[in-house]
């Protein structure tokens, strides 16, 4: 048979496009021993169809079904087994959590660092006594506009901490 009419049936049957004239004379031409070098890649495929062809659909073709679904050893995609994906992740699972705590102590530590002592209050009381009415009002004042400068300090390190995490989470995307 010609060269180029095979390569062009082979064009239609992958398209799905060959009539089952067409389909038989690409199962001759493969079925035979002596095929173009550069088609004999298709020739497995050909004589899969063929043998195929020959197995006798019985009774027992239900029961074969309904075991292999039933199966519990094989997992869907491919038939691999349950033992060999849980002998491998098991180990890479305890790694990735030793990891993690880690990573969370470490972070859990550099807070703790960052976090500025605080002095009982009670050892200062006595300083924040007022002699006038103007000197409370001043110091009040003053203690308000502390609370408000460490406010804004916490609030400004927390959006840089937001955008920082929402640039890690757009290049994880």
């Amino acid at each position: 048979m010609d060269y180029n009419k095979i390569k062009i049936l082979l064009d239609k049957y992958f398209e799905g496009e060959t009539s089952l004239e067409e389909e038989a004379l690409l199962e001759t031409y493969f079925g035979q021993p002596d095929i173009a070098t550069e088609l004999q890649k298709y020739q497995p495929l050909f004589r899969y169809l063929e043998e195929e062809k020959t197995i006798d659909l019985t009774v027992d073709l239900e029961e074969k079904v309904i075991g292999q679904l039933t199966d519990k050893e094989n997992i869907d995609g491919g038939g691999i087994k349950k033992k060999h994906i849980k002998r491998w992740i098991a180990p890479w699972s305890k790694i990735a959590a030793a990891i993690l705590l880690l990573i969370g102590g470490y972070t859990i530590y550099l807070q703790q660092q960052r976090i500025e002592p605080v002095a009982p209050a009670i050892d200062k009381f006595a300083a924040y006594d007022a002699m006038t009415e103007q000197e409370a009002y001043e110091r009040t004042k003053a203690a308000l506009m502390l609370i408000s400068n460490k406010l804004n300090k916490g609030t400004s390190q927390a959006k840089k901490s937001l955008s920082t995490i929402k640039e890690a989470t757009e290049k994880i995307k």
